[in-house]
């Protein structure tokens, strides 16, 4: 089962010429760059240029017009994810 999200998320991103994603854990929430040579790992997802959130400290003003930036704790050339704690995920062209 998690071997197959990396499936899916590198099959959907091919499909929609995607280069980011946004992940969400538990605790986190993590954007970066794909990297491409994750077809030869199924159990690690690989990320360049990650940035990565509290989720505790993102904005909860629930204003429509929210203009709050929250920032994030740290960047990362590299980012290795293991796949059993990925919750949700989004694909960015």
């Amino acid at each position: 089962m998690h071997r197959e999200i990396i499936k899916q998320i590198h099959d959907i991103s091919k499909e929609y010429d995607a280069k980011k994603v946004k992940i969400i854990t538990n605790h986190i929430k993590i954007c970066g760059e794909l990297c491409k040579c994750d077809g030869k790992s199924e159990h690690i997802l690989t990320l360049k240029n990650a940035k990565i959130w509290l989720l505790d400290d993102l904005c909860k003003c629930g204003d429509e017009a929210c203009a709050c930036t929250t920032p994030h704790i740290i960047d990362l050339e590299w980012l290795h994810i293991n796949p059993k704690k990925i919750v949700a995920f989004s694909l960015i062209k």
